[in-house]
């Protein structure tokens, strides 16, 4: 800040202290007076924390004349501004352009005249009094203007990103998958985005003004009765206290039909405090819900067909052994006699075991893979011929069967027993026919076969379907049809709704496990009172994709009538004994084994003695198919 009582600083500059004592006592200001003997010390003076207002310098001074020192002075920014008086004889030769090209602001000669040189010294140090403090205003108010000015571009500048960021966010919202809506507290809405009227089918116009409800369905997620004012009552304590309420809801479209809805509700406050608005986000989740669904299920029959079959295998080994000595018995027993009538029973009961094997082999796809090309009309037609003429004249039948439709890889006899079973299951569905609800509907079978190519959009919507061309075999009925719970397990082996004594429960995880098995999907539509569609997808046969053969028979080439001997390997030792008596009952040579490394080696020291092999499958150390390869290599 400028002091005008604050004395003012002047250096004098000569190289001759007796000139400086001159000076010091020619100046009769309030002066803070100091000296300087050479040009060194002159500037080291000016270029200090306290630098002189001004400097009186003479010109003629050894070492560095004060030309270089003014030059010096002047070229430096810290000392630049303070003025510089050049003192020279009278009589000198001096450059007057020289110096005041360098930067001085004038010229004093000795002998000096008092009075001369204190009304330049006081009219250069009032002119540097003057221009310091117009720059020091100039700097203020330059600097205030900056100020102002950087604030006008930073107010403009968030202005504009606030505009930016307003724009982003609406094109956000306007441009989102999700459903943005925008209500009052009491869900009046205020603002829809346009995916709303995708997903609902109302107009963004024809909501404004309209209540949330015009979505509710009085369907909560998985079926829960909920009281309704419960619920809405627990959403608002949520938002009222600045939280996010998350939930599932089944919404319901203009059409009337209804979706999973994946929900947010949010609330936004005015600066009171007061919920002023609510934001509510919405997701529709269904398809994600029904693949979830698809692959819950498909998890949980995986796990199950594993477990069945891992049971059903050991089963029937104890099914064969069974059987076995039963036959074996009864070759040795008279067939008048009643403990060969005992064995018997005990022989058709150990078949029907064993064909409740197979099918729940057939369900957890563990079964005998026979395929072969085959066009499904001739055995579709052959099973509604069948159906005609075992169902009651009551139910009425549709068949469509598209004579074009192309092969599909798989055996006769499974696509009989897959279509028997979903026609059987559609007969008990409707067999309650008569019911009040009933009284106008006829009970109707339709069937059809048809070609279907699914493009990736259609086999996006089901976890296991790929895209390309199928032949379609469907089967729907207007029973009682299922509800959610129903139609979630009807493939659960041994899950059944039929009354005790009308069926295993087998049919429909026999059918899974058939279709499975050749590369098919089914599809289930149901609905309590609107009967049941079944869409079971068989990949179309293409020559390529024959599957390659590689059960070889394991043949000796030096087989003879006269050397029959048969090498028979299997794990458990009641089966080994009980195939080893039936053949050597038949007239056959025999070695029998209980250990796959002990055939092996039996077999690699002589493999000429056999004729035939009979191996398990399923064993330790080496399974039938290692053992069959390990004798080839023989």
């Amino acid at each position: 800040m400028d002091n005008i009582l604050e004395k003012q600083k002047v250096l004098i500059v000569d190289d001759e202290p007796a000139n400086i004592r001159i000076l010091i006592e020619t100046l009769d200001g309030e002066y803070k007076l100091i000296g300087a003997t050479s040009g060194a010390e002159a500037i080291e003076c000016a270029t200090s924390a306290d630098p002189p207002d001004l400097i009186l310098l003479d010109i003629i001074m050894s070492n560095m004349d004060g030309y270089e020192v003014c030059k010096r002075l002047k070229a430096d920014k810290r000392t630049r501004d303070i003025p510089v008086i050049f003192i020279t004889v009278m009589g000198e030769e001096i450059n007057e352009t020289k110096g005041f090209e360098l930067g001085a602001v004038d010229y004093i000669t000795k002998p000096i005249n008092p009075v001369t040189v204190n009304a330049r010294v006081q009219t250069h140090l009032e002119l540097k009094r003057h221009r310091d403090r117009l720059e020091r205003t100039l700097h203020e108010r330059t600097r205030k203007l900056s100020t102002s000015t950087k604030r006008l571009r930073e107010v403009s500048h968030e202005r504009m990103l606030v505009e930016e960021e307003r724009k982003r966010l609406i094109t956000a919202i306007e441009q989102a998958a999700e459903v943005f809506i925008i209500t009052e507290p009491d869900g009046t809405i205020l603002y829809a985005n346009p995916v709303f009227e995708k997903q609902t089918g109302y107009s963004r116009e024809e909501s404004l003004g309209k209540n949330m409800r015009i979505l509710k369905s009085r369907e909560h997620e998985e079926g829960r009765e909920e009281d309704e004012t419960d619920l809405y009552r627990k959403i608002w304590e949520t938002v009222r206290h600045g939280n996010t309420w998350r939930g599932m809801f089944t919404n319901k479209q203009k059409d009337g039909s209804l979706y999973k809805a994946e929900t947010a509700i949010s609330p936004i406050f005015d600066n009171a405090g007061r919920v002023v608005n609510l934001v509510c986000v919405l997701r529709d989740v269904t398809r994600e819900v029904e693949l979830e669904a698809q692959l819950r299920r498909a998890q949980k029959l995986e796990a199950i067909g594993t477990l069945a079959g891992g049971i059903a295998h050991d089963f029937n080994n104890i099914i064969c052994a069974i059987m076995g000595y039963s036959e074996l018995a009864m070759i040795n027993i008279p067939p008048d006699s009643q403990v060969f009538r005992y064995l018997e029973r005990i022989d058709e009961a150990g078949k029907r075991a064993a064909d409740l094997v197979r099918q729940i082999l057939a369900f957890g796809r563990k079964g005998e893979k026979e395929r072969q090309p085959m066009r499904m009309q001739p055995v579709v037609r052959e099973v509604l011929k069948l159906l005609r003429g075992t169902l009651p004249s009551t139910i009425e039948f549709r068949q469509h069967i598209d004579a074009t439709c192309r092969s599909v890889l798989a055996s006769p006899t499974k696509i009989h027993q897959v279509i028997m079973n979903l026609c059987t299951n559609s007969y008990h569905a409707m067999r309650d026919y008569g019911g009040a609800e009933k009284l106008q509907e006829k009970p109707l079978l339709e069937i059809s076969l048809t070609e279907a190519d699914i493009d990736p959009d259609q086999a996006a919507r089901h976890l296991e379907l790929a895209s390309g061309q199928y032949v379609r075999l469907r089967v729907s009925d207007n029973g009682h049809g299922m509800n959610e719970a129903t139609l979630s397990k009807i493939f659960d082996p041994y899950f059944t709704t039929k009354k005790v004594g009308e069926g295993t429960g087998l049919g429909l995880s026999t059918v899974y496990g058939i279709v499975h098995e050749y590369g098919g999907i089914i599809d289930v539509h149901s609905k309590p009172g609107q009967g049941t569609r079944f869409d079971i997808f068989f990949p179309v046969y293409l020559a390529e994709d024959i599957p390659s053969d590689s059960r070889d028979v394991l043949k000796s080439p030096h087989a003879t009538k006269d050397k029959q001997c048969i090498l028979v390997v299997d794990d458990e030792e009641p089966i080994v004994r009980m195939i080893e008596m039936k053949l050597e009952h038949s007239g056959y040579n025999v070695m029998a084994y209980t250990g796959s490394t002990q055939a092996l080696k039996v077999f690699s020291d002589s493999p000429d003695t056999f004729d035939l092999v009979i191996s398990d499958m399923t064993m330790p150390d080496l399974t039938g198919i290692q053992l069959a390869a390990e004798m080839f290599r023989i």
